[in-house]
């Protein structure tokens, strides 16, 4: 919680050599909108960027290997977000209450997209599925063999769920 609660803060460039963003770090930074991160980062924290509300763009640089359990909660005006190739692990649903449409490259090695959904390849399980979605009816991948914490917090217009055997 290093920057708890700075609620005028409104851009942040976190310098070169920095290779982790603590958990909560900017908690309720209401305000911030621009954040640069620094080639060399290596870790995201848990809750890092907890009720960002205005952030409106991040770039996670190549490099980046760990995101921590719900990093951009709340940051309900990021649009996009790009998971690099360098990244091996993801916490518990690092975009709730996140709308950013996710892409990644189609051979990433660790995470896929799935119809919208978030999918670790290696631990067959669904991070996320897409927040805000106005799908009714969700079919699970066949082969997930594990769903994630808060992997469907909060996802008003579902009203079915099939599970795959398994």
């Amino acid at each position: 919680r290093a920057f708890y609660d700075c609620d005028s803060l409104t851009a942040v460039t976190l310098p070169e050599g920095l290779q982790s963003i603590g958990d909560w770090a900017f908690d309720s930074c209401s305000s911030l909108t621009a954040v640069t991160l620094p080639e060399g980062l290596q870790s995201i924290g848990d809750y890092a960027f907890y009720y960002c509300e205005s952030l409106t763009g991040i770039t996670l640089p190549e490099g980046l290997q760990s995101i921590g359990d719900s990093a951009f909660y709340d940051c309900r005006r990021l649009t996009a977000i790009t998971l690099p190739d360098s990244l091996k692990t993801m916490g518990d649903n690092p975009f709730v209450h996140t709308k950013a449409e996710l892409s990644l490259s189609p051979d990433h090695p660790r995470f896929a997209l799935m119809d919208g959904m978030l999918i670790n390849k290696g631990e067959k399980r669904l991070v996320c599925y897409p927040y805000g979605s106005s799908a009714e009816t969700c079919a699970v991948p066949e082969g997930i063999l594990q769903i994630g914490n808060r992997a469907f917090y909060d996802c008003d217009s579902l009203t079915a769920v099939t599970l795959p055997e398994g």
